[in-house]
């Protein structure tokens, strides 16, 4: 007799089954993932009349999900498992959560996800370690985002036709190949279901955002499905400049035209037009602060000014042109005119104690500037496909593929970066400058272009359960082929006709004075005076990776189901090859091939073990790996590694309380990475020696950078748990305490700087050369670019601890039926951004802070329609203080002193915005 009932979440599935519903086998590849907080639910009866529908056992079973709880994943291999049984730690968002929240972009779901930080938008790093991707796990750099199990998702995913988001907290590569250390999120879209309904959903926010959605399911026959999905969105934010324009449709097919047979196809095709130039609001630098408010040019200069002026001349050996729409759209050469000079520091509207007169932004809504014709075009479509087949002896069968194409077109940069006041009250035509003493910003437009990336992934997967009256264990065979082409080409605006335009005198700067913000951009094709303009090649590759695999894994239950066991193997063949344009003087005149291949064997074991039916305990150990493709040399003798490799361990408690009204887990976790490849600017080495008249010596033949590595490790506790209460409450709550550690920091730049400090010093102490300060300036930077990595020291942007929680209430009785309430908190703990000067343990954080949001709804009929209208108010108190990532060093000028700390690039969290959502059920 077992102990457990048949509808209870963890009764063995031989009694939970339909008499005529074969066994869902579970069988991973290995263990490598995670745990959801959720229990496995119950498949509901089928309604009279009806046949049952026979699920694949591939597939995840998100139409079991309840409330905020999930069910089954396959992130811990290829086929569905019961989360709570699964060892490792993964953690999902079910579509009831996103409705909650009412998300539209899925980074804004991200942040509700244990030891999750979305990373600053545009990083400004001054570390050789930060880790710079798009959201961070645990504090480390994490593998990207995943659709439906498929990695190298290199495109934004969309929440309107989102089923589930699954957290992976750890190596992925039983699943995905390669990966790193701190893990990644897999998107399950919506499917087709065996019913039909149909929803239309109106949202719009006070900013002025704007979705419109369809999701339509229908049944053809009693054996096909056929879902659409469709959205326009567009997205604003306080930003005035800001906008995310999103037209896309996804149609998924589901056929079962006879027992244990099933193929699915999923089809997406999408526009997204986004403002991609616009200045972060924090990220916009003082380059006149240093001016003294009263020198003004009136004429050409013939000499660089006093430096008390704080103000420079342009000159170059050729000329220095801008293009402005504010000049009438002609060309100016501003040669031997004047710009102010700043400290660097971006601006805040906070105190910048130690840079005088030191300009401020007037208030959080400041946006920088944003051309009205530059942004990005993303053109996406993902193709998915699956063919599963289970036969009566327990045989189970899966062919599954994927292509995915991106076409980008746009900047690759953001523009503006700096702010600056015109002090010329002439232009270089000699005409009055209209915009005499008004602020601007300008930059160079060197990163315009074209990215293509086409992914191709096929996946084979078999398995055979062995059923004996003591366990049930059940083998796995996995082949996969991944491929992805990646092309991509930039290109510089500049004079065509001087030479190698590639040059500082010929590249042209773009101006958008801030009194007009929005004016185009425009691209003059000459300067009256013989000049010739326009786009030439500024960089370009051509890569092509090629991953197989090869998987065998098993899961066994034991001791009715109390006791899980898993484990797996995995062999893994990747093959990289990157050809690199050669340009000279602005033409493509060869290509640089850099082919490697590396190979890698990883395991992963685990286990759950369920003494009493309300408490179990687990264990997980994972390996994991990742390619090194390197765009730039290591310094003379440092050895090159061909993959990253980590390993993670991880234990702790697996709760199922009060009959799985309240489920979870609460771990300990240890992780250790090693041979991560970052880039270090070598200018500094470079100016050096030319100091010392030994550019011979120069190492790497002068090139901007270098590339080393480092390695670190991590440790921390996380509790995850989810809440069913009746059908009346949902909840959600995690809480996060991560540390990090990085060592055998920068090797290469180490050794390098041992080695040649001795002759560096002596040419110091010498003290005959032209220029030593200049020698003695470009030391003292290279020395604090390598103890910016010091060893010991926990990486850039690690929380000291994190948590967040989101309850909501449901009323089904009295005068508030129909009616819901509910809100939550996103608490984040200090975290580290930078040190000071030349003292890389003595720490800069950002402070911590609460963010909380509240939600309303309430479902009605008008007649037979079901209609819900909901409303939900982001940043409920108004945090308004800017939230930093990094910390910058003001430059000596005549209004600040070298080398002070400031907290740096930041943004804002979106002020106060109520979004209300209307959505009529058919």
């Amino acid at each position: 007799m077992h102990l457990l009932s048949p509808s209870h979440p963890f009764a063995p599935n031989n009694q939970r089954r339909s008499a005529s519903r074969p066994r869902r086998w579970f069988a991973p590849l290995g263990f490598a993932l995670g745990l959801t907080a959720a229990a496995r639910a119950d498949t509901p009866p089928p309604a009279a009349g009806t046949t049952p529908v026979v699920m694949s056992p591939f597939e995840v079973a998100v139409d079991q999900d309840k409330g905020y709880q999930a069910a089954d994943t396959v992130s811990a291999g290829d086929m569905a498992t019961t989360l709570l049984k699964t060892p490792a730690d993964i953690s999902v968002l079910t579509r009831q959560f996103l409705d909650d929240i009412s998300v539209n972009k899925l980074s804004d779901a991200y942040m509700w996800l244990p030891n999750t930080m979305i990373a600053d938008p545009s990083p400004n790093s001054t570390s050789t370690t930060d880790t710079g991707s798009n959201y961070t796990i645990r504090g480390l750099p994490t593998s990207g985002n995943a659709r439906n199990y498929f990695g190298n998702i290199n495109t934004s995913l969309n929440a309107y036709n989102t089923e589930r988001v699954e957290q992976v907290r750890g190596p992925d590569t039983i699943l995905y190949g390669t990966s790193l250390a701190g893990g990644l999120i897999n998107i399950i879209t919506k499917r087709a279901e065996f019913r039909d309904f149909a929803d239309v959903t109106a949202r719009e926010d006070t900013y002025g955002t704007r979705v419109d959605a369809i999701d339509v399911n229908e049944m053809v026959g009693s054996d096909v499905a056929v879902r659409l999905n469709v959205v326009d969105q567009q997205l604003h934010t306080w930003i005035k400049s800001y906008y995310d324009n999103l037209d896309a449709a996804d149609l998924t097919v589901t056929a079962r035209p006879w027992e244990g047979f099933e193929m699915r196809f999923d089809g997406e095709m999408s526009y997204r037009n986004t403002a991609d130039a616009a200045a972060p609001e924090g990220n916009i630098a003082d380059d006149y602060s240093a001016w003294n408010r009263t020198t003004v040019v009136t004429a050409p200069l013939t000499a660089q000014e006093p430096a008390a002026t704080g103000i420079s001349r342009q000159t170059t050996s050729n000329s220095i042109y801008v293009a402005s729409p504010a000049f009438g759209g002609t060309m100016q050469n501003i040669n031997n005119l004047a710009v102010t000079l700043g400290s660097g520091i971006t601006l805040a509207p906070i105190s910048r104690a130690g840079i005088a007169n030191f300009p401020s932004l007037p208030d959080r809504n400041f946006s920088g500037n944003q051309p009205s014709n530059f942004d990005i075009g993303n053109h996406y479509f993902n193709f998915q496909g699956v063919i599963d087949k289970t036969l009566s002896s327990g045989l189970a069968m899966e062919l599954s593929g994927q292509f995915t194409g991106i076409r980008r077109d746009g900047p690759f940069q953001p523009l503006f970066g700096d702010a600056r006041i015109d002090v010329n009250a002439i232009l270089a035509n000699g005409s009055p400058n209209p915009e005499f003493l008004q602020p601007f910003s300008d930059s160079t437009l060197q990163d315009y272009g074209h990215e293509e990336q086409d992914n191709v992934g096929l996946r084979f997967v078999t398995l055979y359960p062995i059923t004996t009256r003591w366990f049930t264990q059940t083998i796995a065979l996995v082949a996969q082929s991944a491929l992805s082409d990646y092309d991509r080409e930039t290109k510089i605006y500049g004079r065509l006709n001087n030479g190698n335009p590639d040059t500082t005198g010929n590249i042209v700067d773009f101006r958008e004075y801030w009194n007009d913000p929005s004016a185009p951009m425009i691209y003059p094709t000459t300067d009256g005076a013989g000049g010739v303009f326009g786009f030439f090649p500024g960089s370009g590759f051509q890569q092509r990776t090629l991953l197989d695999s090869l998987q065998l894994g098993s899961v066994g239950y034991y001791f009715d189901h109390r006791l899980t066991l898993m484990g797996g193997l995995r062999r893994d063949v990747y093959d990289f090859s990157q050809s690199t344009d050669v340009i000279t003087n602005g033409v493509i005149t060869g290509h640089t091939p850099n082919p490697y291949s590396t190979s890698r064997n990883t395991a992963s074991g685990g286990f759950t073990f369920f003494p009493v039916s309300w408490i179990g305990v687990y264990g997980d150990y994972s390996e994991g790996f990742n390619p090194n493709s390197i765009s730039n040399p290591f310094l003379p003798g440092q050895e090159y590694q061909p993959s990253e490799t980590s390993k993670v361990q991880s234990g702790g408690l697996r709760l199922n309380l009060f009959q799985g009204v309240l489920v979870g887990s609460i771990g300990y976790y240890k992780l250790q990475e090693n041979n991560r490849v970052t880039s270090v600017s070598q200018s500094n080495i470079n100016q050096i020696w030319t100091v010392l008249d030994l550019a011979q010596d120069e190492p790497n033949g002068g090139v901007g950078s270098f590339s080393d590595t480092y390695n670190y490790k991590g440790h921390g506790w996380e509790a995850d748990l989810t809440a069913n209460i009746s059908n009346h409450l949902r909840i959600i709550a995690n809480v996060a305490l991560p540390t990090t550690e990085t060592f055998n920091s920068d090797p290469g730049a180490r050794a390098y700087l041992a080695a040649n400090l001795p002759t560096w010093n002596a040419a110091i102490a010498a003290n005959v050369l032209p220029n030593l300060a200049t020698l003695e300036s470009n030391l003292l930077t290279f020395e604090n670019t390598v103890a910016a990595g010091g060893n010991g020291r926990p990486l850039n942007n690690t929380y000291k601890w994190q948590a967040n929680l989101f309850g909501e209430y449901l009323f089904d009785s009295g005068f508030l039926k129909g009616f819901r309430l509910g809100g939550g908190l996103n608490f984040f703990g200090d975290r580290l951004i930078g040190n000071y000067n030349g003292l890389p343990y003595d720490y800069i954080y950002q402070n911590a802070y609460t963010i909380a949001s509240l939600t309303a709804g309430y479902s009605f009929k008008v007649g037979k329609l079901p209609v819900d209208l909901q409303a939900n108010i982001s940043n409920l108190f108004d945090y308004s203080q800017p939230i930093f990532y990094n910390v910058a060093y003001a430059a000596a000028t005549a209004s600040s002193t070298s080398g002070v700390a400031y907290k740096n690039s930041y943004n804002y969290v979106q002020p106060t915005t109520l979004s209300v959502s209307l959505t009529l059920h058919f």
